[in-house]
């Protein structure tokens, strides 16, 4: 099967050419333009587009922000425990933040809830 085709790049003409010859040659150009390559997309946190970070812990940070709004103390007191997030919300790993007192299990959330109440902040 043959075909005339032009690159659309170099305008080069190609008679008596396979489909996937045709194909090889628009895809690996020379004249073809660069496109920029990027690891990740940029994200978009409290309606800002923010660069992809190198630290994932920092990121699901940042969204379990803009999940709550922009409030941080909702963020601490988030109650969406089947989120798979929900561990990591403090931005940091769980075993770190429960060091620092945070509540990183159902359990310790709940004694912090009662805490609370019973100080009359909820």
């Amino acid at each position: 099967m043959t075909s005339d085709k032009i690159c659309k790049y170099c305008g080069e003409e190609f008679n008596n050419i396979m489909p996937l010859e045709f194909a090889s040659h628009v895809r690996n150009c020379p004249k073809k333009p660069k496109q920029k390559k990027t690891a990740f997309p940029d994200i978009t946190v409290y309606g800002i587009r923010e660069p992809w970070s190198s630290r994932p812990i920092k990121m699901i940070r940042k969204k379990c922000i803009d999940c709550s709004a922009g409030q941080f103390i909702e963020v601490d007191l988030c109650p969406a425990f089947k989120c798979p997030l929900w561990t990591y919300r403090f931005g940091e790993r769980p075993k770190t933040a429960f060091e620092k007192g945070r509540a990183v299990t159902e359990e310790h959330y709940e004694a912090i809830m009662v805490e609370r109440k019973e100080r009359g902040l909820d």
